[in-house]
């Protein structure tokens, strides 16, 4: 049997999980097709940045809904008030440094502590809750 037949035949004995390529054995395959290491990561992290700008803006979508829908059933806010509460939350959130620092000035001003990590995450302070 000739050299390359013995290869082919010991390949064939390896075990499956052993048959995959070696990580550097991927990264010349990809050389070889004009794919360097960098356009990998590089393309990794703009999908890492897709993923995460398509998860925020599902989120704000639900969040922008749901204090408008409750805006109108509790306090009877209409067009013209939930337009205006809608610019305000925005212009908030948008210029926001960080989320700690809009929690505690919400706390600082309104009496209302929100604490995510507990189960009743809104807290009215004012009644001793």
């Amino acid at each position: 049997m000739g050299n390359r037949a013995d290869r082919r035949s010991k390949k064939k004995q390896q075990p499956r999980w052993e048959k995959r390529f070696t990580s550097e054995q991927r990264i010349n395959a990809m050389c070889r097709n004009g794919i360097t290491p960098k356009d990998v990561d590089n393309a990794y992290a703009q999908g890492r940045k897709d993923e995460r700008s398509a998860v925020l803006d599902y989120c704000m979508k639900d969040c922008y809904a749901g204090f408008l829908l409750a805006a109108h059933e509790v306090f009877g806010f209409g067009h013209d008030r939930c337009l205006r509460l809608l610019r305000a939350a925005d212009e908030r959130i948008t210029n926001s440094l960080a989320s700690d620092e809009a929690i505690e000035e919400v706390f600082r001003t309104v009496g209302v502590k929100i604490n995510f990590y507990r189960p009743d995450r809104i807290t009215d302070v004012l009644e001793g809750g």
